[in-house]
């Protein structure tokens, strides 16, 4: 019968790099599919915006204070992430994030030790 294969820190990490370099080829490959739709796609004809208008600030400033005007400005920006070009530009930073975290939970993880009667190493914390 032959032994049981064992995981060592080395496969760990050639598994961890896998994973993470398919996560960066369909993030970036899904923004620039993004930004070649939103390049084709013209731009929509301004239209009445409230924010650029001195008499709208006015009134949020009055009703809310300064930070309704600037709560009413991050959420116009916010909103603006998820439309067109800047939506691959957010898809991309949000995959970065992504591996990074990724990355920094792995690195954190104990080393996989396996013999052949144990499937799975247990991590238990000294008391």
């Amino acid at each position: 019968m032959p032994a049981a294969p064992t995981a060592t820190p080395a496969s760990a990490d050639v598994r961890i790099r896998r994973v993470t370099r398919w996560i960066v080829a369909v993030g970036f490959g899904a923004a620039a599919a993004i930004y070649a739709v939103a390049l084709a796609r013209p731009e929509i004809a301004p239209g009445y915006e409230p924010l650029e208008t001195k008499k709208y600030l006015h009134d949020l400033e009055v009703y809310g204070g300064k930070a309704n005007v600037v709560a009413a400005e991050f959420r116009e920006w916010f909103v603006g992430l998820w439309h067109g070009r800047n939506l691959a530009g957010t898809v991309a930073v949000l995959t970065i994030l992504t591996v990074l975290a990724i990355r920094f939970v792995a690195a954190r993880l104990p080393p996989e030790v396996e013999s052949p009667g144990q499937r799975v190493a247990v991590f238990r914390p000294r008391k």
